[in-house]
């Protein structure tokens, strides 16, 4: 009787395998009994990538013909199994089949002969991804699956992903998922878990101690998973079995024979071998072999000469294995199956030998492959794309939001029509989230056919926002701001004329009260403010266009508003030259600058000392270079926060003439240039309000910014970046940035898909830079014993601390070269399809409690943001929706809901095709460090109470509890609201079924 229980911390094993530590934990080595019985399920399977080498559409074709095969192949053969895995390719093909391919499929799955697995709408990439957006691609996948073929996913397959982290099987296991299989890891860990017999292992949560939401996960055990790499370690021996290459592609060295009376028993002893090697390898007797690769399966021709020929050598070992004894009285069973039949097997096994598998936290970055590359460059590459998707997330969001807020209000056409637009745009965010899309590995065309998809989205939600403003508030001239005006531009504000008043309706799309900083660009500069209480303060200064990246001749407008949760909150502007904004004054240390000959001529120039040139207000200080505008140091204010100080000089530099390619990170040390910026204009704009530093180069425009407003953002410093490195070519751009924190005291953060924060070191690297480079969707955290300083992102980055204590964030990538992961060296494969981008950081310095002495704090693999930091994310992900009208408005809406709890996060409340009449609503409660000095001013109400107020707004009948993917528990019923209790946990999630009157 055999008890193996042993836990694993990717933290440590990449310490020790990685970065070659002396002190090695001991972990034992999982043997297996030979003389048992292997299983051995083989799985064919294809890869299908939803935009790659050719754009989504243009694969259709492709697929089609898989399915059409399989329905045809698979009804006259019941031994045969497939799965199957993008659901964005299954709802293109089921929408053209007859009611009776239709059944047949329903039977094959019945018959369990085809398992969807996953069920999301694309095998999403783990490393630059939102949680939020790969909760809707679960969603929408995993509906459609379950409305059409009535059934419901159970494994997660995920073996193309260039690296993994503990959030996407945390999502898919609140969906009902308790199984998955990934493939990408790094190539070291890999071979440390297979000479530990630990390939399979329950993966574990940090936060989970209890292990609620473990994954029972398994490793494909060698570097590909195509067949080569199926069957055993030897894939010179493997590629002998991959019966397609009879007539279509070679191996290397000998190519497969069709089996036959011949040649059948040296054949089915030489796969047994490799098996055996497997077997042993894994320590365990239940062994998975997936049998395919990418598209494949597309003839029928394939069908047959791998059903075929493995039949035959499966029916022989079956019989034979006995007999032959090969190798220590080793005997096979092997048989075609599903993923589900192996996990059954491998769980039946567990317990007949009393068998606890390991258990591992942590994640998968960096990802090496076998050839040695490390895969850390896609973190950052087409970072204009990356930012687009997050702007469409945020429009679909409020969309949602808006559309839910009028849903009484709109007949059922219009319901119709925003249920069917919301799909699409959905669909297309989705189809986004592909680990050769938003990674940015994809061919130029294909690209540029994503930008298209998510502008068209983009349009799809602004339409949408108008049909629900107008049904609330029965608008019918206005306009929405921040709306992208083609797909390869970025978000621009509208130009407001003061000729006549115009009413400015702000929609809060946060479920908690929040005080926001208002910036619109108008054509005046003699404008005021004015609310429902009298004039506004405000402030007026020069506007600087984000797509031209020059000053044009409007003005940006700049005041202050507090919005309630989920609420309109409204304000007039209007030319008055008696209670007109406040002008801004230019501050510069310099005599004569080119930009300030346009600007003058309406603000006033002050000359001032190179000690003055400093943001400040009353909670920070922040000390900048009077040469070129940038960061030196940001100090806390000794009145509020006591003395802190954190230097963080800030300078921009790039790798020249890198080996890197779209997916691969290759650089070295030496190649690191400075970025001249002693050439650049800088100058201080400052208002009572706030105040702005300009950095104005010909690569990079950069606006860090203060603000003296009441409430939260008064603490942060945001910074805004005008990237273009057209000009460029083999170049890495790079924000490098040195601190003072002592370096043996320091941790460092980077998050996971939004949603956790995990510990991440540095290790010697042998100038191979790459190798401490880690995905930075929305966060990098750094702290020591007293402060801590978090920056968070509006689009995903690579990031890698430096010497501990400094850091450098890679901005952008323009490469000459193909890395020879499949793009080629053409023109539309190197990634020279560069467009100026504009992205946003917040930094938020804090005091923290100290923790020298918190031993368990330092031994902690994850931590949590704190309320500041996750407060300051949000605002940065989902800024207020503005609308802009004509007038003044005779009835403005005046809402007043209740606040959440402010670490309470509404995801979203998204139609459902399956019911037009019930919305799916979606909360998370997020993980809160509570040891920062620096108090937060959100007050959020208790979240029953405020729950209930909202759903009675917004004229909820009754709620069903369900899992995360909208599917429902057969446990739950459906019972009004008032008779409802809502609670929800730290890190966890909460979705419910919501039924209007």
């Amino acid at each position: 009787m055999e008890v193996t229980a042993q836990y694993f911390n990717t933290f440590n094993i990449f310490g020790e395998v990685v970065g070659q530590r002396v002190t090695r934990h001991r972990y034992k080595v999982r043997k297996k009994s030979i003389s048992d019985v292997t299983q051995v399920y083989v799985v064919p399977f294809t890869h299908a990538d939803p935009g790659w080498l050719k754009t989504f559409d243009n694969y259709v074709s492709d697929t089609n013909a898989i399915l059409d095969n399989m329905v045809v192949f698979m009804r006259d053969h019941p031994k045969m199994r497939f799965m199957w895995c993008e659901i964005a390719f299954l709802e293109r093909w089921w929408t053209m089949q007859n009611e009776s391919v239709k059944s047949s499929t329903r039977k094959l799955i019945k018959n369990k002969q085809l398992e969807i697995v996953s069920g999301s709408w694309v095998m999403t990439d783990e490393a630059t991804t939102y949680f939020p957006s790969i909760v809707d691609n679960i969603i929408e996948g995993q509906q459609f699956v379950y409305n059409k073929l009535n059934v419901e996913a159970k494994v997660m397959w995920s073996n193309d992903p260039f690296g993994y982290g503990p959030s996407v099987p945390f999502l898919f296991a609140k969906s009902g998922v308790s199984r998955g299989v990934i493939n990408r890891i790094h190539n070291d860990l890999k071979a440390f878990f297979r000479m530990h017999g630990a390939l399979s292992f329950r993966w574990r949560q940090y936060f989970d101690a209890d292990g609620q939401n473990d994954m029972y996960t398994h490793i494909l055990p060698y570097g590909h998973y195509d067949i080569l790499n199926s069957c055993g370690p030897n894939a010179e021996l493997c590629c002998q079995y991959d019966f397609k290459r009879l007539n279509h592609f070679k191996c290397l060295g000998k190519g497969p024979e069709p089996v036959r009376r011949s040649n059948i028993r040296a054949s089915a002893l030489q796969l047994e071998k490799q098996f055996l090697k497997m077997s042993l390898e894994e320590g365990s007797n239940i062994l998975l072999s997936v049998w395919g690769d990418d598209f494949r399966y597309d003839k029928l021709e394939e069908w047959h000469q791998q059903y075929d020929n493995l039949i035959l050598l499966f029916d022989y070992i079956n019989m034979n294995s006995k007999r032959t004894k090969i190798s220590c009285k080793a005997i096979f069973f092997c048989m075609f199956g599903t993923l589900t039949e192996y996990f059954d097997a491998l769980e039946r096994n567990d317990r007949a030998r009393n068998l606890i598998p390991a258990t591992l936290s942590g994640d998968f970055f960096p990802y090496q492959c076998s050839s040695g590359d490390y895969w850390t460059g896609y973190y950052t590459t087409r970072p204009f794309y990356k930012r687009q998707e997050r702007e469409l997330h945020s429009f679909i969001r409020a969309a949602d939001l808006l559309s839910t807020n009028a849903f009484t209000r709109l007949s059922t056409k219009k319901r119709q029509i925003i249920q069917q637009q919301l799909t699409i745009a959905r669909r297309n965010l989705a189809l986004f989230q592909h680990h050769d899309a938003i990674t940015g590995t994809s061919k130029n065309h294909v690209m540029k056919d994503y930008s298209q998809r998510m502008f068209a989205s983009i349009k799809i939600a602004e339409n949408v926002l108008r049909i629900s403003l107008k049904a609330l508030l029965s608008l019918n001239n206005f306009e929405i701001d921040n709306i992208p005006l083609m797909y390869n531009a970025s978000s621009s504000k509208k130009i407001i004329t003061t000729d006549k008043p115009r009413t400015i309706l702000i929609y809060n799309n946060e479920p908690y009260g929040r005080m926001e900083k208002i910036e619109l660009q108008v054509s005046n500069r003699n404008v005021a403010v004015f609310g429902t209480d009298g004039p506004i303060e405000a402030q007026i200064e020069p506007y600087f266009d984000v797509i031209s990246g020059q000053f044009t001749e409007n003005f940006l407008l700049v005041f202050q508003t507090f919005i309630n949760a989920l609420s309109f909150t409204h304000c007039t502007i209007q030319s008055n030259h008696f209670v007109a904004a406040e002008i801004a004054r230019i501050l510069t240390p310099m005599k004569s600058l080119r930009v300030l000959k346009h600007i003058s001529k309406h603000f006033p120039v002050v000359t001032i000392s190179k000690d003055e040139f400093a943001l400040q207000t009353s909670k920070i200080f922040v000390k900048l270079n009077a040469k070129n505008g940038l960061l030196e140091a940001i100090n806390l204010n000794v009145a509020t926060n006591g003395a802190e100080r954190l230097r963080c000089k800030q300078k921009f530099s790039y790798y020249d003439s890198t080996l890197s390619g779209a997916y691969v990170m290759a650089l070295e040390n030496e190649k690191l240039k400075e970025l001249e910026m002693n050439d650049a204009e800088t100058f201080i704009v400052s208002g009572s309000l706030h105040q702005t530093v300009y950095t104005l180069s010909e690569l990079i425009k950069q606006r860090l910014t203060v603000s003296n407003i009441s409430g939260e953002d008064e603490g942060r410093l945001h910074m805004q970046l005008n990237v273009d490195i057209r000009r460029l070519s083999g170049a890495e751009l790079i924000a490098k940035f040195e601190t003072d924190v002592e370096p043996d005291d320091i941790e460092y953060y980077t998050d996971s898909n939004g949603l956790q924060l995990i510990k991440r070191a540095e290790y010697n690297t042998s100038n191979r830079p790459e190798m401490n480079y880690y995905p930075m969707p929305t966060a990098l955290v750094l702290q020591d014993s007293s402060k801590r300083l978090s920056i968070l992102s509006n689009l995903p980055h690579g990031v890698r601390t430096i010497g501990k204590r400094n850091f450098e964030i890679m901005l952008d990538r323009r490469l000459s070269t193909d890395d020879g992961k499949g793009l080629g060296f053409d023109d539309d494969g190197l990634p020279v399809d560069n467009l100026p981008v504009n992205m946003a950081f917040m930094f938020v310095l804090e005091k923290m409690v100290s923790a020298k002495h918190q031993k368990e704090e330092k031994q902690r693999r994850f931590a949590y943001h704190t309320l500041n930091a996750h407060l300051a994310l949000h605002s940065l992900t989902y800024p207020p929706n503005i609308i802009i009208t004509s007038g003044i408005l005779k009835n403005p809406p005046l809402h007043r809901l209740q606040s959440f709890p402010c670490d309470v996060q509404l995801l979203t409340v998204r139609p459902l095709n399956s019911d037009i009449n019930r919305r799916l609503m979606i909360l998370h409660r997020a993980g809160i460090d509570c040891t920062s000095l620096s108090a937060s001013t959100c007050r959020g109400n208790e979240l029953d109470l405020a729950l209930k107020k909202y759903m009675r707004a917004i004229g909820v009948r009754t709620v069903q509890k369900t899992l995360l993917n909208g599917i429902r528990e057969e446990a739950s019923k459906e019972v009004n609201f008032q008779l409802a209790t809502f609670f929800l946990k730290p890190t966890d999630f909460a979705a419910y079924l919501i039924r209007f009157h």
